[in-house]
């Protein structure tokens, strides 16, 4: 996905743009994929862009666009947090962190976050999350007609092992000492699972 000023991307950096980061601070951006994010965060917020991955087709684009990549695989967090504190530069603080609809791509996502808030703690930076919100009516109401359709991406993708509505994030979060400061959530009027077009729940008459 492309970045665009309305979609998670522009909304994650306008949160960033709510903090003061030295010039040349490192972003870490967990599941980066393409790393829609690299050129807003470098260009416009003066951040060292780092992207972590275990998906080599989006780190070769990153290295080809100038970015740092790291192979990342947080299916094993423990192992790579050894290796990513080895590589991080002495002189070089950690600023921020991105975790943008990663988490619920993740088994066991709770061994992520209490990686993310061990880093976070140790260089005292915010962490900008998103994942998708399974509480959307357009799930509720084809629920009601016994509906729950996989997609290839969206709310219901296929690869999904977690799901998360407002509530559900907010108190997993909290329970592994994350503090929510601020918010910025892309809402949807009609979602990806606005489908079928016959089915009544969904008409908009």
């Amino acid at each position: 996905n492309q970045f665009a000023a309305d979609n998670v991307y522009g909304h994650a950096a306008t949160l960033l743009e709510k903090f003061s980061f030295p010039n040349g601070g490192i972003h870490l951006d967990f599941g980066c994929g393409f790393g829609s994010i690299a050129e807003t965060l470098r260009d416009q917020l003066g951040l060292r862009y780092v992207g972590l991955d275990i998906l080599e087709e989006g780190l070769d684009s990153l290295k080809a666009r100038g970015f740092e990549v790291m192979f990342f695989n947080l299916f094993d967090p423990e192992a790579g947090i050894e290796l990513l504190e080895q590589w991080l530069p002495r002189d070089v603080e950690v600023v921020s962190m991105s975790f943008l609809d990663t988490m619920e791509h993740l088994a066991e996502p709770d061994k992520a976050m209490d990686l993310l808030r061990r880093i976070a703690g140790k260089y005292g930076c915010p962490l900008v999350l998103s994942v998708p919100n399974v509480g959307h009516r357009d799930i509720g109401f084809k629920m009601l007609a016994a509906r729950f359709e996989y997609t290839e991406s969206g709310l219901l993708d296929q690869t999904h092992y977690q799901y998360f509505t407002e509530e559900t994030l907010t108190a997993r979060m909290s329970a592994k000492g994350w503090h929510e400061a601020y918010r910025n959530d892309v809402l949807m009027e009609v979602s990806d699972q606005n489908f079928p077009a016959d089915q009544p729940l969904l008409s908009a008459g």
